[in-house]
């Protein structure tokens, strides 16, 4: 993937992952995180790599709260 984009949609899914955390969301969960799976295979860099755990993270708390 081109490093450019990549950052770009790492970027959109921060926003995209902040925002569901405090409103109602009408995609589920699971949708968000097939996409940051998809990314974690292109980010060949620490940074990438720490930004993708970081979303996983922040979904799987929401999962978890959902759940509960």
């Amino acid at each position: 993937m081109n490093p450019h984009l990549l950052e770009r949609e790492i970027e959109h899914l921060e926003t995209v992952v902040r925002y569901i955390s405090g409103h109602r969301r009408g995609i589920p969960l699971r949708y968000w995180q097939q996409r940051v799976e998809v990314l974690s295979g292109f980010a060949d860099t620490h940074s990438l790599r720490s930004r993708v755990q970081t979303l996983r993270q922040a979904l799987a708390a929401m999962q978890s709260r959902e759940a509960a």
